[in-house]
């Protein structure tokens, strides 16, 4: 197991992060932005890194494997009796970070959640709801913003 473990707090443009050794020592706790995230993981040594699940969370788990590291997802519901001060993304991160020893979600690959997203979408309604709701599976999954004017 890695001795080091980090966790991110990751549905915004900017990117909350938290990590900590086996001993409990703070390495990183800061706020940076999506395109820099990758950039700073490939320097770090193999840890693991939690993400709390979102529309991209399986995107960036699979970026983030790619680097070396292993990554966990977990559910959402698990962050909040972890925060240990009042709500917002830097408590997020380190509650994250916390939840390691927890139980996680399987990494989904690309095919997968492309059939999750098109065995989800309920029969029986517009063919333009059905885009609709597709698009708001599959972008933030690929890490797309569709731009309405």
């Amino acid at each position: 197991m890695s001795q080091f473990v980090y966790g991110i707090d990751l549905p915004k443009h900017s990117f909350s992060i938290h990590g900590e050794d086996h001993q409990g020592k703070v390495l990183m706790h800061k706020t940076i932005t999506r395109s820099k995230v990758l950039s700073t993981f490939a320097i770090i040594p193999p840890a693991i890194i939690t993400v709390k699940v979102y529309g991209a969370s399986h995107y960036w788990a699979r970026e983030l494997a790619k680097l070396g590291h292993t990554p966990k997802i977990m559910a959402s519901n698990y962050v909040a009796p972890f925060r240990t001060g009042p709500k917002n993304d830097l408590n997020d991160a380190v509650a994250i970070c916390t939840t390691v020893t927890l139980s996680f979600q399987a990494l989904h690959s690309d095919q997968t959640c492309t059939m999750l997203a098109e065995f989800g979408i309920i029969e029986g309604v517009k063919p333009s709801t059905k885009l609709l709701l597709r698009s708001q599976i599959l972008f933030p999954h690929y890490e797309l913003t569709l731009l309405l004017h």
